[in-house]
């Protein structure tokens, strides 16, 4: 079982030093700040304050964020970062931050391990595994499970063992159908939520990473991909979309090697690259798509993402037969290749 959730223990800190006094009578409660100080994302701290204000401990600035409306009356709004006060945290409360912390930072690398190797195989993976290579305990290990297992790369059978998904050309073909569903919706409903200044940078990096082709790395290419395919269809306001979406993505876009050279050993030790297509369309579409949309080109940049989508299934069908399981790609020690793969 996994801890209490994260909101619920910052709003119980939160209210104890509200009650104390710590936290006086008009304290400006930010949710950014707040969040710095908890080292946690801002949507747990949003559901804190939403369930002080419920219990009438805040109320609503009138500026932005919260003012503590409990204990000795105060005319002056007090603004001062929170890390100022003496917050007491109990102990218990800051081991369960404290494990949001690790998995905050584990849970993207684990994530795209994974997703990478989904395409050697099926693997299975047990929780001590796991919580020996990152050096952490089994309830941090569970955690990250289960936030793998909803977004589909992995699952726990009858048996109680969890299991990779297996990436075949079939699961690729239902990913990217998908995707051309729905990725065209998304753009077209995040667009009023785009400013021109995020594209202006999107651009901007585009154009950088493309005059250096030859000396980007995977996380260089995997970052191209996110800015359009995550960044910008983030904004769409359909979260259950969203999810849906983020599902098909990342198994098919988590790159750990290299998008243009595959190296596959021979028997005798040396090694061949083999060229993976359909790199070139990373810069050239995606930078037709921001251009498109910069231009106010609402209905082109959207065609074009569709199109974009159609022709990167084809490519990666292609390269699926040269990536296989003799490839130079290190797959990480807490998977172990499945009997039945």
């Amino acid at each position: 079982m996994t801890g209490k959730p994260f909101y619920q223990t910052i709003y119980e800190v939160l209210r104890d030093n509200i009650y104390d006094g710590t936290l006086p009578h008009n304290y400006a409660l930010v949710e950014l700040d707040c969040a710095k100080f908890f080292n946690i994302g801002r949507s747990p701290v949003r559901q804190a304050f939403k369930q002080l204000a419920d219990e009438g401990l805040i109320m609503p600035s009138k500026t932005r964020g919260y003012v503590v409306s409990h204990g000795k009356h105060n005319p002056q709004v007090t603004k001062a970062p929170i890390s100022q006060f003496n917050i007491h945290i109990p102990l218990k409360s800051e081991s369960n931050l404290k494990q949001r912390s690790v998995r905050a930072k584990i849970y993207p690398q684990i994530e795209r391990e994974i997703a990478a190797s989904l395409r050697f195989g099926r693997f299975q993976l047990t929780e001590q595994d796991v919580a020996n290579h990152y050096k952490v305990g089994r309830t941090v290990v569970r955690d990250l499970l289960t936030r793998l297992d909803r977004i589909g790369i992995i699952t726990q059978e009858a048996n109680g063992r969890w299991y990779t998904a297996h990436l075949t050309r079939e699961k690729i073909c239902d990913l990217y159908e998908m995707r051309i569903l729905l990725e065209p919706l998304a753009l077209a409903s995040a667009i009023p939520h785009i400013g021109r200044t995020e594209l202006e940078q999107k651009r901007a990096a585009i154009i950088r990473d493309g005059n250096c082709i030859n000396d980007l790395s995977a996380p260089d290419f995997y970052r191209l991909e996110k800015d359009l395919h995550i960044d910008l269809l983030a904004k769409a306001p359909n979260s259950e979309m969203q999810h849906a979406i983020y599902r098909a993505q990342i198994p098919l876009i988590t790159v750990n090697f290299d998008p243009k050279l595959i190296t596959v050993s021979h028997e005798n030790g040396t090694f061949s690259n083999s060229e993976i297509g359909g790199t070139a369309a990373i810069f050239t579409d995606h930078l037709q798509i921001i251009e498109l949309l910069l231009n106010n080109e609402v209905e082109q940049a959207i065609s074009t993402l569709r199109n974009h989508l159609v022709n990167a299934r084809h490519s990666m069908l292609e390269n699926f037969e040269k990536i296989g399981i003799d490839s130079a790609y290190k797959i990480p020690n807490y998977l172990r290749p499945s009997s039945d793969s």
